[in-house]
């Protein structure tokens, strides 16, 4: 995720980029180093979570200038030139400038009230769900002059949803506009499913991908879009497909069937297994005559014993053994 937001800053002349880090901060930096493609790489440690405004103002420090700058959640995918987001930033001489982006329900974000010049007026946090709201929500992009650091207390956890944006926009400066391209939010299960879905069907529509290094058996049935990375073995009879990824060094069994999932890395899935609409972390097994149905999640290193059924949103942290038929939604973590 973060290599291809990172690709889509490069595309629009980002030079320098901030990562602010907590959560797996060495493996980032020991995999990005100091550069992706042109773009110069610098880290912003927190020591404890400081919410969405305290790593901004903890990276004021690295910022290079003195002029306006992005600002970004890591948890979303977006593709768009965010060069008229910018002009009109400036133009409107801004403090603050929030992507919008409409969506057919909004309940489980939140609304943005805008004016006709596009001034947010205000915000509504997550309308209750009689039935579906459409409007704008915030897409977690944000262009901000250097004038915010004014408005964010050091040392402590911020939210600028919470604490800062209303204060802006009470004052009249704080801007919306309105990202019509594509964007998702992966912050839960059925996002990130339908993030990859879309990559998938976008890079992959017409062929199956193998990459090189990966064995798929002459009598396997693949069908696209999927992608079989390396060093991965799909056995006689398997069917992959359609909208799968089968994981690097993973393994599917003779006649087993994979749809509309993802596997992770050594993923090992019986023979007459069945994955519909579920995600396997790294290291899973899953035994033969199994099925997992719609929604299940497999921790890394989870096994599942044979002739069982998961179904109903069932979600195994790592490290366990599944023994018996399971009904959710549950999770299992004990």
């Amino acid at each position: 995720m973060l290599e291809r937001t990172l690709n889509t800053l490069g595309r629009n002349d980002v030079s320098s980029v901030v990562l602010a880090v907590n959560f797996m901060a060495d493996r980032l930096k020991k995999h990005f180093g100091t550069r992706h493609g042109k773009m110069r790489i610098r880290y912003s440690r927190e020591l404890r979570p400081l919410g969405t405004g305290g790593p901004i103002k903890l990276a004021q420090r690295l910022l290079e200038s003195g002029d306006t700058f992005l600002a970004m959640n890591g948890d979303i995918l977006f593709e768009e030139d965010l060069s008229k987001m910018l002009e009109r930033h400036k133009k409107e001489r801004s403090i603050a400038t929030i992507a919008l982006h409409m969506v057919a329900d909004a309940s489980r974000f939140g609304l943005v009230r805008v004016d006709d010049a596009m001034r947010i007026s205000s915000f509504v946090e997550k309308p209750k769900k009689q039935e579906p709201i459409k409007g704008l929500i915030n897409a977690g992009i944000y262009l901000m002059s250097p004038a915010i650091f004014d408005y964010i207390p050091s040392g402590r956890k911020v939210s600028v949803e919470r604490e800062v944006f209303p204060i802006l926009a009470k004052e009249g400066k704080l801007l919306g506009y309105e990202l019509k391209g594509y964007w998702t939010d992966i912050g839960k299960v059925d996002d990130y499913l339908e993030a990859n879905f879309s990559i998938l069907k976008t890079e992959f529509p017409d062929e199956p991908m193998v990459e090189k290094g990966a064995k798929v058996s002459d009598r396997a049935i693949l069908i696209p879009p999927c992608l079989v990375m390396k060093k991965a073995m799909v056995g006689d009879g398997a069917v992959i497909g359609p909208f799968t990824v089968v994981g690097e060094g993973s393994m599917v069994e003779e006649d087993a069937r994979i749809e509309r999932s993802i596997l992770f890395n050594d993923v090992h899935i019986g023979k007459f297994s069945m994955v519909l609409s579920s995600i396997m972390g790294d290291g899973t097994s899953v035994s033969r005559d199994v099925k997992l149905d719609e929604g299940t999640v497999l921790g890394a290193g989870v096994t599942v014993g044979p002739s069982l059924k998961l179904e109903g949103g069932v979600k195994v942290c790592p490290h366990k053994d599944v023994t018996e038929d399971v009904l959710g939604p549950v999770n299992i973590c004990s």
